[in-house]
């Protein structure tokens, strides 16, 4: 084992004797994520694009050589013409500053996304844990339930042997008895479910996690138990305005809106100016080129087009996103 991974388990598995704490469980569920992995790889290809919009183009090398031999010349003159250029691209329009902040609002919204995705990889992480701590606790409390039905069941049992209770009575209590028997079987399925979940989220073995060795991790909820949550209109209002999800929809939206300015840019041909040297039968001369395409067919409509939809479905997307944060907002605040 490297001496990188046999760290990396060292900081990720509990202190002896201590359980599970759940940044520890945290940490083990974001280098599982398979999810998460994907957003933060496309984090890095939003960045690696950013470096890449950043690099200005190599300039373009032409050379031409000619024989333009003249019998009828006086004296002897070479009759070769050599020449070399040199063509820098020249962007108008503001199309390099808008392409730059494309992929900066590009690279903001992959970042955003991958915050979405950590909150959901921590979201599942505390759902596992609340079923598998509820469930624990019910099974807890129906097996002291079952044994106290089951002590009062014998008691009259004993009290319908002597004839001194109906048997309607005693078949009361046998049902209840079997329906918390039922109820507990529930539960235990629910806590080997809800441990399994776990176990897949954190890759930690089911043995290992027991409730004492969970212990830590299930003291978080009894620490968040006491906050006071704000009403549920200033909830959704926070959650519409600032949650990750929705800050990433908005960076896509500045990045659809630059991508369009950068498309309606195009409808201006950029220059390329090429300044140069000619060897010209014996004669050294300097030379200046000035090159643009003609926009004769189009101006770049199609694209324009495009471009314009684009924002506008990023547009609806960042509604959309407003829209579920501050309903799921509202939820929470009533639960």
């Amino acid at each position: 084992m490297g001496a990188l991974a046999a760290l990396a388990l060292a900081v990720l598995a509990p202190c002896a004797g201590a359980g599970w704490d759940f940044s520890a469980l945290q940490a083990r569920a974001f280098a599982r994520d398979p999810e998460l992995a994907v957003a933060e790889a496309g984090w890095r290809t939003a960045r690696a694009e950013v470096a890449r919009v950043r690099q200005y183009p190599n300039p373009r090398l032409k050379a031409q050589g000619q024989n333009s031999a003249d019998p009828s010349a006086v004296g002897d003159p070479s009759p070769w013409v050599y020449g070399a250029e040199l063509e820098f691209q020249i962007f108008t329009a503001g199309k390099r500053r808008d392409a730059l902040r494309a992929a900066a609002d590009g690279a903001e919204a992959a970042r955003l996304a991958a915050v979405s995705e950590r909150w959901r990889a921590r979201r599942r992480l505390r759902v596992a844990l609340v079923r598998l701590d509820f469930s624990g606790r019910s099974a807890a409390a129906l097996g002291r339930e079952i044994e106290a039905l089951s002590d009062y069941a014998r008691t009259l049992a004993r009290r319908r042997s002597a004839g001194a209770l109906p048997m309607s009575e005693v078949l009361q209590v046998d049902l209840a008895l079997n329906q918390a028997r039922l109820a507990l079987a529930g539960a235990l399925a629910r806590r080997d479910e809800s441990r399994l979940e776990l176990s897949f989220l954190t890759g930690i073995p089911q043995e290992e996690l027991s409730a004492d060795a969970l212990a830590p991790a299930f003291a978080v909820f009894e620490s968040t138990a006491g906050l006071a949550i704000p009403a549920a209109a200033r909830l959704a209002e926070t959650a519409a305005a600032g949650r990750s999800d929705v800050l990433a929809a908005a960076a896509n939206l500045a990045a659809a809106q630059a991508a369009l300015s950068r498309e309606s840019a195009d409808r201006y041909p950029d220059l390329a100016a090429a300044p140069g040297y000619l060897w010209d039968q014996g004669q050294r001369k300097a030379t200046l080129s000035l090159s643009l395409p003609l926009p004769l067919f189009n101006l770049n409509g199609g694209a324009i087009v495009r471009a314009r939809a684009g924002r506008d479905e990023a547009r609806a997307r960042l509604a959309a996103a407003k829209a579920r944060a501050a309903r799921e907002a509202e939820l929470a605040a009533l639960r």
